[in-house]
């Protein structure tokens, strides 16, 4: 009987028929070795233990590789989709890009770090602007307040959009910050100086000072208590008067009137309407009055607070007078004094006496009205 051995595992086979070694289970040929093959043929073909694994067991396919590939570029596909679908949903249009461009140092994004470092494209439309820190902007907010020179007065606690009136006047002016810088040159010895402003949401509001050039160039308009301080007002900047510049308009107005009498001109008469400047000529030019000189140094012109009255856009008070005159002819001087009821009215956007009357001390004292021509 013919026999045959496996060429892989050397296994004797007896089924002539059989296409597979029993042993290993490789195809066999079809051309059977005799039995009587010789032993050293036997043995270099034996070169596998019939309990070996076959080849075909540890086989690899080449393009495995591929498999990995495609399963990743899925994945990634599916997380990007997931992110965009996110970002419409909770980040209102954000560009996601913005989450990723984080300061290195603080881990905040800003506008201008994504501007900077990002190319050109649409993402830098849909950033979100950014909010600049409070210190910041306080810190840019700030300016050097302006400095008062002999050349320039400065006002300060003024509205960007006011209008500032000297005796009347609109004079130009520079804002510095909340500070008004007007020229001296604008400025009289001693003036009214008003400053008018809009109020959000509708009207007006003014304050006024009085300046006078021996006290410096430097005022804050609202420093203290009335005088100064923000009131309600016309468009023209009417308002009732404080008391303070009711008392120093005394004062300017008497002193303008005795400067008048000492230079026998009407010309330092500017707080004084034109009835008032034509019935107080027969004063100045008056031969007692035009013989004497008198001191605008040293004397005194107040109001009696207590009888300030504002009435239908008037304003009615009693004052009282005190100063030396000296006659020219001879030198000799004396005290000059009396007591006034004056009326002021609101003229060419300035308050000036109108009317004045001699008083009595004792209608004075008890704050009583002279009769006003």
């Amino acid at each position: 009987m013919t026999t045959m051995t496996c060429k892989y595992c050397g296994r004797e086979i007896t089924n002539p028929k059989a296409r597979f070694c029993p042993g290993c289970g490789k195809p066999l040929d079809s051309s059977p070795q005799p039995q009587n093959a010789p032993q050293n043929q036997r043995q270099t073909r034996a070169r596998r233990p019939s309990n070996s694994r076959p080849e075909w067991d540890t086989y690899q396919d080449p393009n495995r590789w591929m498999k990995w590939v495609i399963a990743v570029v899925v994945i990634v596909v599916v997380l990007v989709a997931a992110l965009v679908i996110w970002g419409m949903t909770f980040l209102n249009g954000e560009s996601i890009l913005s989450l990723f461009m984080e300061d290195k140092d603080t881990g905040s994004h800003t506008q201008s770090q994504v501007i900077d470092d990002a190319p050109s494209s649409s993402y830098s439309s849909s950033l979100a602007t950014a909010r600049p820190d409070e210190e910041e902007e306080e810190e840019d907010a700030y300016v050097e307040p302006a400095q008062a020179s002999d050349s320039q007065v400065v006002l300060r606690n003024v509205p960007d959009d006011a209008v500032i009136t000297v005796n009347g006047a609109e004079v130009d002016y520079e804002m510095v910050g909340h500070d008004a810088v007007v020229q001296r040159s604008y400025i009289p010895d001693v003036a009214q100086v008003r400053v008018i402003a809009p109020v959000d949401g509708g009207g007006w509001q003014t304050a006024a000072v009085w300046y006078n050039y021996k006290y410096g160039n430097d005022m804050t308009m609202g420093d203290s208590g009335d005088y100064g301080q923000y009131v309600s007002c016309d468009a023209d900047g009417k308002a009732e008067p404080s008391e303070k510049v009711v008392d120093v308009l005394t004062w300017a107005y008497y002193d303008g009137f005795l400067r008048c009498i000492n230079d026998q001109t009407l010309s330092y008469m500017a707080f004084s309407t034109a009835t008032n400047t034509s019935d107080q000529s027969e004063n100045v030019f008056s031969d007692a009055n035009s013989k004497n000189i008198y001191d605008v140094d040293d004397f005194t012109a107040v109001c009696d607070p207590e009888s300030i009255l504002y009435q239908d856009g008037k304003v009615i008070y009693n004052a009282y007078f005190r100063s030396t005159c000296t006659r020219r002819s001879t030198g000799d001087s004396k005290q000059v004094e009396n007591h006034r009821t004056i009326e002021l009215v609101w003229e060419d956007g300035v308050w000036k006496v109108n009317r004045i009357a001699f008083l009595s001390e004792d209608d004075f004292n008890a704050r009583n009205y002279a009769q006003l021509p």
